[in-house]
């Protein structure tokens, strides 16, 4: 939702810009936007995917420690 708000941002940017004054400045311009978000998106998923492995892996060692435990109990009941 971020990424298509930010590419919306910039072509209103774009459009409102006096300074493009012909066609191809402004396809240049719309190349670097676009490269320019593309990179973004593309570090920002990596982070993502980063922070829910780092999370993935917390819960699993959680998990680990808890079965354990709780075999540990139900050996002391028995």
């Amino acid at each position: 939702m971020s990424q298509v708000r930010q590419n919306i941002e910039d072509s209103k940017r774009l459009s409102s810009e006096k300074n493009i004054r012909t066609k191809a400045d402004l396809d240049r311009r719309v190349r670097e936007l676009k490269s320019n978000n593309t990179k973004k998106f593309v570090e920002e998923r990596k982070r993502q995917k980063m922070k829910h492995d780092r999370e993935q892996e917390n819960l699993t060692k959680s998990h680990e420690t808890q079965k354990t435990t709780l075999l540990t109990e139900i050996d002391k009941v028995n």
